[in-house]
């Protein structure tokens, strides 16, 4: 039986390193730690550069230049200042300025993740959660930050966005928190120019949006024509809470006042919401998943991200299945049975709460894998989750990473707007029975030298881990670059279907498992990535490579 070691392994201790060379071990009180503004590493600076980005515009203000022992001044840096991929491009553009103007791999995310509930509010935003994996090449210390948008009690799901990066900002961040929301709240509040990533998820939504006029409203322009690529776009509801969010702090909108607010714009849309469960909604940081690697460690989200555990297990069989030796053939067929292997022990290790019935650690052991390897292949299984998510990898000069994935729960979540507030209403998790999100990010770092080489952040609903496992399986393995590495064609079970990418052998797999469908469109699933050989700290012109999927419609840059 698939996973019959877990019932007897799971009062085992955690394997490997594990939370020895993590940071985490709080959970709501550290939340709330972190509500008030942070003043970074510089709390004396004279001047606090509000606003900094210019309405429309990326560019921070510039005040000399930086050098490495420059933390937490807003300067210009010379020289290579860290990789940034996003999958949307506005947000792409504002993580590279902050890298380029001293800020860290958490500056960067903080001020993406809150670009992005504006410049992309189909599948990021305030009311929406996620989680993100740090690494500090400092101490090599490893966190990872969960705030999955789950039900709550009574089934609605509260707003963790911004707390949730406010603790990131806490704990890892150097620049000012106002610098760090400035250019979301400039964006909503002056307008931004739509992407073409953003107006394709417009495109395809619709028909759903028409059923809030409120929020159809504020994607169509005074004629009624729903906004295109390139037309300016304005959310002033939305700024006035991002106004509050910059100056008092993550906090903001889990205040009584707030909560009050959003609970009772919930009830009008038709979700219920009490205001308790808004206050009292908290990310937390937990120790990763970590899997040796030779000598470095493959990091992973825990649940309640239902992907990491999934994306461990998949690895590691590939990895005794030797994987990389092995004709296309047969390497295709190897990542089928991996993927619906992890697919249907999911079904198995997540609880009715969204946790696991064992510890993390155990349902990756050697004992668990090989159990699982040696299990006869399970029947399709798959829940069919919506793949709209959105990602984005950063890492910075001084070697430190953060790698992200967001989402509502389905495309403009709910479909509904919060009335007065701009904020889209999330879905809940459509794997209602375990309360479990796919949210699919990694990194593989040394933790004793402190390097980072690789970090990804992949969407595509229950496939996602699938799409992870396999751009990592060709950085790691065949030695390429980012952009080769997620160009290469992929499968996976998705829905209880077999889908492949043109390009692949796929005669074991057809004998196997029968006729594949053609994975293809815009939501097939996409990988935002770096890599870094010799580390981001020793980058010169060849080092690091960083790139965002092909498929989607998003922006990979080097901060120079």
């Amino acid at each position: 039986m698939l996973l019959r070691a877990v019932v007897s392994l799971r009062s085992q201790p955690t394997a490997g390193a594990g939370q020895a060379k993590s940071r985490s071990g709080s959970s709501a009180a550290t939340t709330k730690k972190a509500d008030k503004p942070s003043d970074g590493k510089n709390a004396d600076r004279k001047a606090w550069l509000r606003g900094a980005f210019a309405a429309g515009a990326c560019g921070l203000l510039l005040a000399g230049c930086a050098d490495e022992e420059s933390t937490g001044l807003l300067v210009s840096v010379e020289g290579f200042a860290g990789v940034v991929a996003a999958d949307e491009p506005n947000a792409t553009v504002v993580g590279r300025d902050v890298l380029g103007n001293n800020g860290s791999a958490a500056d960067a995310a903080v001020a993406m993740a809150l670009t992005m509930a504006v410049t992309l509010p189909s599948r990021v935003g305030l009311g929406g959660g996620g989680a993100c994996l740090i690494w500090s090449d400092a101490d090599g210390l490893s966190d990872a930050l969960l705030f999955p948008p789950v039900r709550a009690a009574d089934g609605a799901v509260p707003p963790l966005l911004a707390r949730a990066m406010a603790l990131l900002h806490a704990r890892y961040g150097t620049l000012r928190w106002e610098e760090l929301v400035a250019p979301a709240e400039n964006f909503a509040r002056f307008g931004f120019i739509a992407s073409r990533a953003f107006a394709r998820d417009l495109q395809a939504a619709q028909g759903r949006l028409t059923a809030d006029r409120q929020l159809a409203a504020l994607f169509q322009d005074d004629t009624g024509q729903w906004i295109e690529e390139g037309r300016r776009l304005r959310n002033p509801e939305l700024s006035t809470v991002l106004g509050g969010l910059r100056s008092q702090g993550g906090g903001h909108l889990h205040s009584p006042s707030f909560a009050r607010r959003y609970a009772e714009a919930a009830r009008q849309a038709g979700i219920p919401m009490e205001p308790t469960e808004v206050r009292d909604a908290f990310a937390q940081f937990l120790a990763p998943i970590e899997i040796p690697v030779g000598d470095s460690l493959l990091l992973l989200p825990p649940p309640r991200s239902s992907a990491g555990v999934a994306a461990g297990q998949m690895w590691q069989m590939l990895q005794d299945a030797n994987w990389n030796s092995a004709p296309p053939a047969r390497q295709a067929r190897l990542t089928a049975e991996a993927g619906l292997k992890a697919l249907a022990a999911r079904q198995i290790w997540v609880g009715p709460d969204g946790l696991p019935i064992a510890d993390p650690q155990v349902l990756v052991s050697e004992t668990s894998i090989r159990e699982m390897a040696s299990a006869p292949l399970p029947p399709p299984t798959g829940t069919a989750t919506p793949p709209y998510a959105a990602t984005f990898v950063a890492g910075d000069r001084r070697g430190n990473a953060v790698a992200c994935s967001f989402t509502l729960n389905d495309l403009f979540g709910q479909g509904r707007l919060a009335d007065g507030l701009g904020i889209v209403l999330p879905a809940p998790p459509v794997d209602a029975a375990n309360n479990s999100v796919p949210l699919a990010v990694a990194m593989i770092a040394d933790p004793e030298t402190g390097r980072l080489d690789e970090a990804l952040a992949a969407s595509g609903g229950e496939a996602a881990f699938q799409h992870l496992v396999q751009a990592l399986q060709r950085l790691t393995e065949n030695e390429v670059d980012a952009a080769t590495a997620l160009q290469a064609p992929r499968l996976v079970w998705q829905g209880g279907r077999i889908q492949a990418e043109q390009g692949l052998d796929l005669a074991e797999v057809e004998r196997t498992f029968g006729a594949a469908t053609l994975l293809r469109g815009p939501d097939a699933g996409r990988v935002n990535a770096f890599t870094c050989p010799i580390g981001l700290r020793q980058d010169d012109e060849a080092a690091c490579t960083v790139a965002t999927d092909p498929r989607g419609l998003g922006l990979a840059e080097r901060a120079q």
